[in-house]
């Protein structure tokens, strides 16, 4: 993705720190109970990011050209995501088979390698929400594609009905599945359960680029109660009778929420607004980092647990989430920004910038 102006980089950057932090937290060694039970929904947070961002790529790219380059798009995702993913995967055989001189499963392999983690074996517990993006990356350039060549591509409103429909599907299909109706891997995991997070942000992001007036009405006269009605969804998503049933459409809905109110900060508060700008100022600044600290998170906490093993709890949590950025940013540095610098060069992206303006304050639903 091309550059965006600041006030993109600030607010969804800082969404996406929000994300890897509670993800960080959900694995640290002595994770505080908060964490522990609901860190694990910073990958859905990460899902509804995706399906906004990776769909406005093509979103954009129609509004600017009338048309959609699949194979454009998933180069560019593909040099995103593979060159770090694969110098992740082999430092981490280089020291499981060379230095700790142990046999790595062939399925565990075969399953990382060819990004297939969410149905099958993987290495590492991470991993498979991976797969998950890669599956939808995919079927998104397909789908837009599709309805390009269609001639209904002025609002895609097809898709954005797609959407809907996979999200109203997805609880019944888990359920389904937690009943064992459609045996296989975790219900959790496995990428067409998991869909409706990811048709979430694409649904924002539909309207966001084509309802935006719609939606600035909205966000308008509901701005206030737009974070509590975020954290509100994702609480009542947390208990584990519901987790892999309606409790993960309720989170998906939940940080559905909390982006569309960061879409247009100008229509909060003002002192709620100087809140969440402190507060999220160093969660942006990692936000630029967050797949590589992704990657790197399990490893880098994990060597921590060997390095301190008698430091107290809290100094591990702090350790592993310190760790974890590092070793991230630097891997960042070194393998994920030098290929995208070279990508930018020979596949330009042809989606332009994410525009962010502010909301018109005073403007009602019947204006439009």
């Amino acid at each position: 993705m091309t550059a965006a102006p600041a006030a993109r980089f600030r607010n969804l950057d800082g969404l996406r720190g929000i994300a890897v932090l509670l993800v960080v937290l959900y694995h640290a060694p002595a994770r505080p109970w908060l964490f522990e039970y609901g860190g694990w929904t910073g990958v859905d947070l990460f899902f509804v990011l995706s399906g906004f961002l990776v769909s406005g790529l093509l979103f954009r790219e129609h509004l600017r050209y009338g048309s959609i380059h699949p194979g454009r798009f998933l180069i560019r995702r593909g040099l995103k995501i593979y060159p770090a993913f694969y110098f992740f995967l082999a430092a981490f055989v280089f020291e499981q088979v060379w230095l700790a001189h142990r046999r790595l499963p062939t399925a565990g392999m075969v399953g990382e390698a060819l990004f297939v983690q969410s149905y099958g074996h993987s290495l590492w517990a991470h991993t498979w929400s991976l797969a998950v993006e890669e599956h939808f990356y995919f079927t998104l350039a397909l789908g837009l594609f599709l309805a390009s060549r269609a001639g209904r591509a002025q609002g895609f409103a097809p898709v954005a009905w797609v959407c809907v429909a996979i999200i109203v599907i997805s609880p019944a299909l888990r359920l389904l599945g937690t009943l064992g109706l459609f045996p296989g891997k975790d219900v959790g995991h496995m990428t067409h359960y998991r869909l409706d997070a990811l048709s979430c942000g694409v649904l924002v992001s539909y309207m966001y680029h084509f309802r935006r007036e719609w939606l600035e009405c909205r966000v308008a006269r509901a701005a206030p109660a737009l974070p509590l009605v975020a954290v509100a969804l994702v609480g009542l998503g947390l208990p584990y009778g519901l987790r892999n049933t309606a409790g993960l459409s309720l989170i998906s809905f939940g940080y559905a929420t909390l982006l569309v109110a960061t879409l247009f900060p100008a229509a909060a508060p003002a002192g709620m607004a100087r809140l969440a700008g402190a507060l999220s100022s160093p969660l942006a600044w990692i936000g630029p980092y967050t797949y590589s600290i992704y990657l790197w998170h399990l490893p880098a906490t994990r060597l921590v647990g060997r390095l301190v093993p008698g430091a107290h709890g809290w100094m591990q949590t702090v350790a592993a989430i310190a760790a974890s950025v590092a070793v991230g940013c630097a891997a960042a540095a070194l393998i994920e920004y030098p290929v995208l610098r070279l990508r930018d060069r020979l596949f330009p992206s042809r989606s332009g910038r994410l525009a962010v303006r502010p909301v018109q304050r005073g403007v009602t639903a019947a204006g439009h």
